[in-house]
């Protein structure tokens, strides 16, 4: 059961640690506000992220993205989900 939650949910044992995860990439912390920089980009799911678009850091990449330990994972208004993005990609700054 995580803080928040309204019930438990199954975690695999692997995706569970006693440690705290390593820092984000870029100094970067959960939660943070940050802007898009990079190319429009639209995925499967109807999700988009547009240069200029604000979102918050949500935590690291997961394991398999090609962005793991180079960007962080980013919710935007009105996603389904975060989606990993590179530091290059993103600004503490609005443009």
């Amino acid at each position: 059961m995580f803080p928040g939650n309204k019930g438990w949910i199954d975690c695999y044992l692997t995706r569970l640690s006693r440690s705290p995860p390593p820092p984000l990439p870029g100094g970067y912390a959960v939660g943070e506000k940050v802007y898009f920089t990079g190319n429009s980009q639209t995925y499967p799911n109807g999700d988009t992220r547009t240069p200029g678009q604000e979102g918050e850091v949500t935590g690291h990449p997961s394991s398999d993205s090609p962005a793991f330990g180079k960007g962080v994972a980013v919710k935007f208004p009105g996603s389904k989900g975060s989606v990993d993005c590179y530091l290059f990609e993103l600004s503490r700054s609005k443009p």
